[in-house]
């Protein structure tokens, strides 16, 4: 069963995981004999797993999710500055409605 591909297919993590391996596995062959297969394979694995990390689609869902929550906390927080701002200015009116007034 072949499937189609787009160029701006999703892949799965795993997918992209092998991909980006053989890719890398191809465009290196003399530090692949210069380490030999096991360190090689070790080291590849590792960057590999580095790399993905980043660019797989779910990361960049979640970062998305992060900046989400903070400009929501942000908005919280700006609520709560107007409403302790004007309780403050309410309770500076009651305190000078209070005081009586002194003519100079």
């Amino acid at each position: 069963m072949v499937t189609k591909k787009s160029a701006h297919s999703v892949h799965t993590k795993k997918e992209l995981k092998k991909e980006l391996a053989h890719k890398i596995e191809t465009a290196l062959p003399e530090i692949e004999e210069s380490l030999g297969k096991k360190k090689f394979n070790k080291r590849l694995k590792k960057a590999t797993r580095l790399l993905v990390k980043g660019v797989h689609l779910n990361g960049t869902d979640k970062k998305v999710k992060i900046d989400d929550k903070k400009s929501q906390n942000k908005k919280k927080v700006n609520v709560k500055k107007k409403a302790v701002n004007e309780k403050i200015s309410s309770q500076q009116k009651d305190t000078d409605a209070a005081l009586p007034k002194q003519h100079t």
